[in-house]
């Protein structure tokens, strides 16, 4: 049963029930006995049915959940919580009767089964209609206050698909303003047809039209792969008419089977990838996080920030933030605080090599869950900083390792890159000895040892998609190191959430891979960009080609040819198995970080580059 929090909103919600219980009952009374209730049966009714049905139903409510949400967001969920309610307590009510008859409290006899029925359907249809009353209340009156202060906006919704069903009740739900004039839809089955009452209105070609007509002031876009041109019409004509455009973030929960409505965004150039919404199991994940104690290292980073405000939706007890960046920390202390979080959200500017620090940081925290994002990722800039590229990725990661295993951390999730596989530079190699040490630490204790890999991701911070907006809003030149060059990509969301879901899956040892779909090649995105702003390459802004840089290979891989990859239970993440490690971690490690003091930049390249390929 969930405990009840007594406060008087909720008090006065279970009075109203009990009244709603009592009323049905004797209503039921009523339509037996044509309005004529003898008065032996009032007797009883008043002295034995009505404190027992009150105390029975009022258990059932609240074991049900009842009072712990709002009325005013009601939904199919509620009404299903009630037949739930009234069914049990009805049943356990008559069980109680027929328990009563055998030891002569009452005669059963005496109450007409047809009224228990009733009254199981009157009070489940008034317990629903309340609700149901309060909603429409609610949302009319919002909508009332929201055209009373002239802050309504109308607007129409791309995609009469199931992300633009939810969008539906998210919106009423949360953004009463809104007022939803239709859908665009490019399925010509789904034309005259209606959406939770919203009609489809025409397809994209239609667009400017039917915009015009409405005087539309915005367009949500729930649709997660729209061909180029698609989405390039839909720019063009929101642009023309002065209409913000916005895209709709979901996922697919797999425990309830439900869309779910994350966020609603500007259009970033980011989404000319074309991912799929991912499907992810929101259950397992608020079972590993809830009331947990989680530490995310380089937190202030762009996939740091991002798995922070993904956790923090399934309220950990704390949430321990280290970052080395003064600003990055600020930002994201300014990020989270509009989220209305219940955990106790600690922000510490430290780096992961100050091991002093970071050992009292466990001792006073205790964390249970570890999330160590932070590492130097820049390829050609660790190039011209090995020593730091050395102690941030390889010894921060040993101690952040050592520290997880000392006081008891459950799981231990490393954030590793697809520059691992078959190393060529600075950022590569360390991250690749940061791989094997958090593999190497398993059976070392009770901690399960994970590492998540993947490609590059756009919109972070110093990927190409931030470079090439400001190229071309300088006017250009555009500059590609290579034109075969081509990577990786994913999404920063799509990103941390796969984590996310890895560290439910992982039970330590393993090495996931997330699913990267094909390669890009660098140039085309560069084309897309151009051509989404309005202009052509070449012809507007210019190209320029600057030459492949040190530590860069034209293409990335995923797994070296001495691993072999094997799927997981989640479509979009596979497992690594690889050889086990034919080097003395810890040693090498140590002569590593001694190096650093003393050795030329030249020298430890080399012994780091002997090491990975003695592996």
């Amino acid at each position: 049963m969930r405990r009840l929090p007594f406060n008087k909103t909720r008090i006065l919600l279970l009075c109203i029930d009990i009244i709603i219980t009592a009323t049905s009952l004797y209503v039921a009374f009523l339509i037996r006995f044509d309005n004529n209730v003898p008065e032996s049966i009032k007797i009883v009714f008043f002295q034995e049915l009505l404190p027992l049905i009150v105390v029975v139903r009022a258990f059932a409510f609240i074991g049900f959940g009842f009072y712990t949400g709002l009325w005013k967001y009601s939904s199919i969920q509620d009404i299903t919580k009630i037949v739930y309610a009234v069914s049990i307590s009805s049943l356990v009510f008559l069980f109680i009767l027929v328990g009563m008859d055998r030891v002569k409290l009452l005669t059963i006899k005496a109450i007409p089964f047809t009224v228990l029925i009733i009254d199981f359907l009157l009070v489940g249809i008034m317990l629903s209609s309340t609700r149901l009353f309060w909603r429409i209340w609610f949302e009319k009156n919002q909508r009332k206050l929201s055209i009373n202060n002239g802050l309504t906006t109308k607007v129409l919704i791309l995609g009469a698909n199931e992300t633009g069903n939810e969008l539906i009740k998210h919106l009423k739900n949360n953004y009463p303003q809104y007022s939803i004039s239709g859908f665009i839809d490019n399925d010509p089955k789904k034309a005259n047809y209606s959406l939770s009452g919203v009609p489809v209105l025409g397809m994209v070609e239609e667009l400017e039209t039917i915009a015009t007509k409405l005087e539309t002031e915005q367009v949500l876009i729930t649709t997660s792969v729209l061909p180029e041109n698609t989405l390039n019409d839909i720019i063009k004509v929101c642009q023309k008419l002065g209409i913000h455009y916005k895209k709709v973030a979901s996922i697919f929960d797999i425990s309830s089977k439900q869309i779910q409505i994350t966020r609603i965004t500007d259009f970033q150039i980011s989404d000319l990838l074309e991912r799929a919404a991912v499907h992810l199991d929101l259950t397992s994940m608020e079972n590993m996080i809830r009331d947990k104690r989680v530490l995310i290292t380089g937190a202030g980073g762009s996939i740091g920030s991002e798995l922070c405000r993904q956790i923090i939706r399934f309220k950990p007890s704390n949430l321990i933030m280290i970052d080395i960046g003064e600003n990055y920390l600020h930002q994201l202390k300014t990020d989270l605080s509009s989220y209305n979080s219940q955990s106790e959200n600690h922000y510490v500017l430290c780096s992961i090599i100050n091991e002093k620090k970071m050992k009292k940081l466990f001792e006073e925290f205790k964390p249970q869950l570890v999330f160590h994002a932070a590492a130097h990722k820049h390829v050609p800039l660790m190039e011209e900083n090995i020593d730091e590229a050395i102690l941030n990725n390889i010894q921060g990661t040993r101690i952040v390792v050592n520290l997880a295993k000392q006081f008891g951390v459950s799981k231990f999730i490393l954030v590793s890159t697809d520059k691992v596989v078959n190393p060529t530079s600075i950022m590569g190699m360390t991250k690749y000895v940061a791989e094997k040490y958090v593999k190497y630490s398993q059976n070392q204790s009770n901690t399960q040892f994970i590492s998540v890999r993947f490609g590059n991701v756009l919109g972070t911070n110093g990927s190409v998609i931030p470079l090439f907006l400001k190229q071309i809003k300088e006017g250009g030149p555009i500059t590609i190191t290579d034109p075969h060059m081509e990577r990786y990509f994913m999404l920063i969301s799509e990103a941390s959430q796969l984590i996310l879901q890895a560290a439910v899956l992982g039970n330590g040892g393993e090495v996931f891979l997330l699913e990267m779909g094909k390669p890009v090649k660098v140039i085309d995105l560069a084309r897309k960009m151009v051509r989404l702003s309005g202009y052509t390459l070449e012809k507007d802004i210019k190209l320029q080609i600057t030459g492949i840089r040190k530590g860069e290979k034209l293409s990335e891989e995923l797994f070296s040819s001495e691993e072999e990859i094997s799927a997981s239970s989640h479509q979009k993440i596979n497992v690594v198995k690889s050889k086990a490690n034919s080097f003395k971690l810890p040693e090498e490690i140590d002569a590593l970080i001694q190096m650093t003091k003393h050795s030329t930049a030249e020298e430890i390249k080399l012994k780091l580059a002997k090491l990975i390929n003695t592996r």
